[in-house]
């Protein structure tokens, strides 16, 4: 590839880029995304990145840790600090993402698919439409899984290569060994669960050279064992280092994962893979696309809302198996990698549109919803061992992820049909390509989201809660935020104020940092009869003041002002877990919330 077409390419992904920076919410840019992660990054900033992994993130200096997305938020915090706006940080590292991602997945398909560099250009432009489909809006760590997928198969790729080269030497070995570690540590620290998956394909490639070694002499036997070690060190390092920073012992999720149920509820159904959702252009357009209703499936139904594959793919594929002879060996490997990862994906039964009766009565999940009984199901597997006992499959509670593995696999294959089609006739190869990215292209790339009303719901939520919330607390103050759901607004309630909760966004975060903290701290966290737990609290000092919301820390975090039937049902619900009236406590009550402090207060 000359000079000019690399000005060419990275002119076009620059202008790509640029139309997402502009008006793609990459993120479900709603008011939780406004909000929260506004608070995230002004926090850090404000306070410091003073230790690498252990946050003292408002205040909690007992430590609170996030248990993923440890690389975004330092790059968040940073960033903040010299932007001083959270959401353009934000956007900052969506860019750089999207570029990274665009020229790995394009030094793939043409060095290692064999892909032309006009055909690699509009295969890498179909990853990314495909990428922001893909968990664009409830799974925001999922979708860098996904954006940095190339880029670590890449360094596989070019990690294999060079240990397998014979003028390696043991300084070059340790060297690159020592990046790929590095490499597999940031990746665990992003999203362990996605970690996981990464590392399939290693797997499967070190096997398949095994395998060719064994038949062919591809390599000297010594080689292999030195990509064996590699592969070995680069998973065992990342995974140790994480349970010397993360408790192995503190149950991470909300729900019960040692049952089999789980794992059933959340495994894809087939019907989802043909089925396309709300979020694609074209089908919303032409009337096709299903608006899923996620409380008429089992699970939370995120399960079903991204699992398209894709028709245009699904032809593309077909082609690359009937058309194409000799396939590179990366295409194997990761054909094969994609097919036992969606083997993972589907659970330990075969759903195919497998609904359930709706309760319109609730508006909330309960721990039943996340179970799926072995009838529910069109057929059982009997594979209940995978998700019991192998670890890194028996603990990542929604296994319908698994199948990230499987669409960039399917989307390698398409790579590769397509330069079959260029070769032969150049414009099916064009004309697939441009199919391929019109079925895939997300609806809210042509729409601009309401900001008018998303800057009126901030202003409702500064003007009604942060504003009278501020009247009642002082800089320094250790509060606690009465919960029983996931306390995503904690960190919007907390940084403004500099305050110290132990209400921290995300289940798997909250659940380490409650495992930490003293015992009338957990204690209220299980939403007991909390008054004498919140006595003991504050004569301890370890917290200075309790708010009762009226309103959902999980739910109000997507939209405000919260709708009075549930600030009644939060109300009467959290009222009923402390006795207000307890001449111990000095109680003042606001209408979203209510303020309760030691009547005899002691000094700080």
């Amino acid at each position: 590839m000359n000079t000019k077409m690399r000005i060419g390419l990275i002119f076009l992904a620059l202008l790509l880029l640029a139309l997402i920076y502009q008006i793609h919410p990459w993120y479900y840019h709603g008011f939780w995304h406004e909000t929260t992660f506004t608070a995230f990054g002004e926090g850090l900033a404000a306070q410091g990145l003073t230790e690498p992994f252990v946050f003292r993130f408002n205040g909690l200096e007992e430590g609170a840790v996030f248990t993923f997305g440890l690389p975004f938020y330092i790059f968040l915090g940073y960033a903040t600090m010299l932007t001083g706006d959270a959401m353009l940080s934000l956007k900052l590292f969506e860019v750089l993402t999207l570029l990274l991602a665009f020229f790995a997945f394009y030094w793939l398909a043409v060095r290692q698919l064999k892909v032309s560099p006009p055909v690699a250009v509009l295969v890498s432009f179909l990853y990314l439409a495909s990428a922001l489909v893909y968990g664009q809006r409830w799974f925001g760590p999922q979708i860098y899984g996904f954006i940095l997928l190339p880029f670590y198969v890449a360094a596989w790729v070019w990690y294999q290569e060079r240990v397998c080269e014979p003028a390696t030497t043991w300084r070059d070995y340790f060297a690159w060994t020592c990046l790929l570690v590095a490499v597999n540590c940031v990746n665990f620290f992003m999203i362990p669960y996605v970690f996981m998956i990464f590392m399939v394909f290693p797997l499967v490639a070190v096997i398949w050279q095994g395998g060719r070694t064994l038949r062919h002499g591809d390599i000297p036997w010594r080689r292999w064992w030195l990509l064996a070690g590699g592969f070995v060190l680069a998973f065992v390092i990342p995974v140790f280092l994480y349970q010397l920073y993360i408790p192995a012992a503190v149950d991470t999720g909300a729900y019960k994962l040692e049952s089999v149920d789980y794992f059933r509820a959340q495994g894809v159904d087939l019907f989802s893979l043909i089925q396309p959702g709300k979020d694609l252009a074209l089908y919303s357009w032409l009337g096709l696309a299903r608006h899923w209703n996620p409380r008429a499936w089992f699970g939370d139904g995120s399960n079903v809302e991204f699992n398209f594959l894709g028709l245009t793919v699904i032809v593309a594929v077909v082609v690359c198996l009937v058309m194409v002879r000799q396939k590179a060996r990366l295409l194997v490997v990761l054909s094969v990698a994609g097919l036992l990862t969606f083997l993972i994906s589907l659970g330990p039964s075969l759903k195919i549109h497998d609904e359930r009766a709706v309760d319109q009565a609730r508006d909330t999940y309960t721990v039943d919803d996340y179970l799926m009984p072995p009838e529910a199901a069109t057929l059982n597997l009997h594979t209940d061992f995978l998700y019991q006992s192998v670890p890194g499959i028996n603990n990542m509670r929604a296994v319908h992820r698994w199948l990230l593995l499987t669409k960039f696999a399917l989307l390698a294959m398409a790579a590769v049909a397509i330069q079959a089609l260029w070769q032969r006739r150049r414009w099916l190869g064009i004309l697939l390509a441009v199919l391929m990215l019109v079925e895939l292209l997300p609806l809210q790339t042509f729409q601009v989201p309401d900001y008018p009303y998303l800057q009126w719901q901030k202003a409702k939520f500064q003007a009604e809660l942060l504003e009278p919330l501020g009247r009642h607390l002082e800089a320094g103050d250790r509060v606690f935020f009465l919960s029983q759901d996931n306390d995503y607004l904690a960190p919007a309630m907390s940084v403004p104020f500099n305050i110290r909760t132990y209400n921290v966004s995300f289940d798997k975060t909250a659940a380490l940092v409650y495992a930490k903290a003293p015992f009338v701290i957990q204690e209220m966290r299980r939403y007991h009869y909390v008054t004498d737990y919140t006595y003991r609290a504050m004569r301890a000092g370890l917290i200075h003041r309790l708010v009762i919301p009226f309103f959902s820390l999980r739910w109000e975090s997507y939209s405000w002002p919260p709708p009075e039937d549930r600030c009644r049902k939060y109300r009467e619900m959290n009222l009923g877990a402390v006795d207000v009236t307890d001449p111990r406590f000095k109680y003042v009550e606001e209408p979203y919330f209510g303020v309760l402090t030691l009547a005899d207060p002691l000094p700080k």
